[in-house]
């Protein structure tokens, strides 16, 4: 029965969400290769059994817990899942005495198709659609032929955006050189950056660890944090991380000063928003907020002690901040100045030029390792959209993760059932898992260590 519901509620998405039925395709534009995105409507039964049949998977954990199985099995062998090109539910019911009850399930997108925040709507969505179908046990018919004409409303607004994107922004906007102008002031050198230090130290496999903070250690944090005027925890947890990647530096005989430089990932939202807007659409525009924050840090010589160059976590958020606020203004600004113009549409070719490393970024100017980037996204609060009868279903965890591109590093900031937890996705061919743990919890010591809350307090590893 649970599969039948989530099954059913798996094509109930499918419709409510078309975008999810689309796919990146190759093809040649002057004969240079080049990337697009493809949507083709269901008009018969068969279609929509056939999506159902490539997406929608069901597995036995047999004697390995969920979470190992899933990074154990993969087409391309014994590593961690291969990349995927469609959004792909998977079930998997555990077989072990003590979990005989439970079932897990990975959602996995294309993250040019969504981002962490829409990964949790949809799964809000899945959860409250299964346990209807659940309940009612009526199988879900999908309304056949799919070219309606309210397709295009339930097509996401970066595809509505992009199918209107013109052939030529800079002949038909006289404004677009604002845009180029407001991305150029922005572009920010990454020679210096701080990364954490990368080594050859196995096999290609993606894997995950979290460190939580249990619910009385981040009751205090979230406290501590509501006394510190403008201050959010993203900003504080942004400064720790830029801290404790200056804790990792390789240090050499005389002092120096290094950069950490942050930018939003693709598409972002930065937390779920306060008021959540009707459409509740997984997929939300792209953002426009493509700037580099820079924090710069003291990172001490050979001989110098660690502990008397301890930089500011406090200062440092308050840094954050302050770019936050005056970014914002720019943007505003920018979409007064373009008069109803899109500006999503527009900017959204830079905002993926920005994920890559400038041309004049020399690594060797830090180690001879390869470069670990590490990219930071704050999910915020998640215990609210996650509402259910537990007379059917209960859920004891949630979380979100980003597959990082070759030795960098993707954290997750959430929280969930009042634990904040942080969370490190990266390949064990360039980092040892230890060090990785030790970097989390570094994060939340420079938190607790900020806002004063000692040194002792426990921290939870899960793997």
């Amino acid at each position: 029965m649970v599969r039948f519901a989530f099954g059913n509620a798996w094509k109930s998405l499918r419709y409510q969400h078309p975008t999810l039925g689309s796919w990146l395709c190759e093809y040649e534009s002057q004969a240079i290769p080049t990337w697009k995105r493809r949507y083709d409507p269901f008009l018969t039964p068969e279609h929509v059994s056939e999506w159902v049949q490539e997406t929608f998977q069901k597995f036995p954990a047999f004697d390995e817990t969920p979470h190992s199985w899933f990074y154990g099995q993969t087409e391309y062998g014994p590593s961690a899942p291969g990349p995927h090109y469609i959004p792909t539910l998977i079930l998997v019911k555990s077989t072990s005495k003590s979990e005989l009850d439970y079932h897990t399930i990975f959602l996995r997108c294309p993250h040019d198709m969504i981002d962490s925040v829409g990964i949790f709507i949809l799964l809000e969505q899945l959860f409250t659609k299964a346990e209807e179908i659940y309940k009612t046990g009526q199988e879900f018919n999908y309304p056949l032929p799919d070219d309606d004409s309210y397709l295009s409303r339930r097509l996401s607004p970066s595809l509505r955006v992009i199918a209107n994107v013109p052939e030529s922004l800079s002949l038909k906007h006289s404004l677009f050189a604002d845009l180029q102008s407001y991305f150029n002031k922005h572009n920010e050198s990454f020679v210096g950056a701080l990364t954490l230090n990368a080594v050859y130290v196995g096999g290609d496999h993606i894997k995950r660890i979290a460190v939580t903070a249990d619910k009385g250690v981040s009751g205090q944090v979230l406290k501590g944090i509501s006394n510190q005027a403008g201050i959010r925890g993203s900003h504080l947890y942004t400064a720790a991380l830029a801290v404790a990647l200056g804790d990792n530096q390789i240090r050499f005989n005389e002092r120096r000063v290094a950069h950490f430089f942050h930018r939003p990932m693709i598409n972002l939202r930065s937390s779920f928003p306060p008021d959540r807007p009707a459409s509740d659409h997984p997929v939300g525009l792209y953002s426009v907020l493509g700037t580099v924050l820079k924090l710069s840090l003291r990172v001490p010589g050979l001989r110098e002690s660690l502990r008397s160059y301890l930089n500011d976590v406090i200062a440092l958020a308050t840094r954050v901040q302050q770019h936050e606020t005056t970014t914002e203004k720019e943007v505003q600004q920018l979409k007064e100045k373009l008069l109803g113009i899109i500006p999503e549409a527009m900017v959204a070719p830079w905002n993926f030029q920005a994920q890559e490393l400038s041309p004049d970024f020399n690594a060797s100017q830090e180690t001879e390792s390869p470069v670990g980037p590490v990219s930071f996204y704050n999910v915020g609060c998640i215990e609210s959209n996650f509402r259910t009868d537990k007379d059917f279903f209960d859920i004891p965890t949630v979380w979100g993760a980003s597959q990082p591109i070759r030795a960098g590093i993707d954290i997750h900031l959430s929280i969930y059932k009042g634990e904040i937890e942080l969370s490190a996705v990266y390949n064990t061919r360039f980092h040892d898992e230890a060090i990785v743990e030790a970097f989390l919890q570094g994060i939340h010591r420079h938190v607790f260590r900020g806002l004063r809350l000692g040194e002792g307090l426990d921290l939870r590893i899960t793997r």
